[in-house]
């Protein structure tokens, strides 16, 4: 959703952190707010290296080891597509 220079990205689970700081450098806007659990609690969104590293959410998770980077790619696609 945006609302002139401020955008609202909605994500159906727990990302994490690297996923909001990666949206919040999107051009063109003043204030990006990822929300989580959005329309859903499909689980945990990790890193890539936290599968690596190991720990709870990593192990839990239900998707591979690229999910955050395929939903930093996504975001910043149609945050792009909503400033033209």
């Amino acid at each position: 959703v945006k609302l002139g220079k401020i955008a609202i990205v909605a994500i159906p689970g727990e990302p994490f952190n690297g996923i909001g700081l990666a949206l919040k450098k999107a051009v063109d806007y003043d204030l990006i707010m990822p929300c989580c659990l959005t329309n859903g609690a499909e689980g945990y969104f990790p890193m890539s290296d936290a599968y690596e590293q190991g720990g709870y959410e990593a192990r839990s998770s239900i998707f591979k080891a690229g999910v955050a980077e395929i939903i930093i790619e996504t975001g910043l696609k149609v945050l792009k597509e909503l400033n033209k």
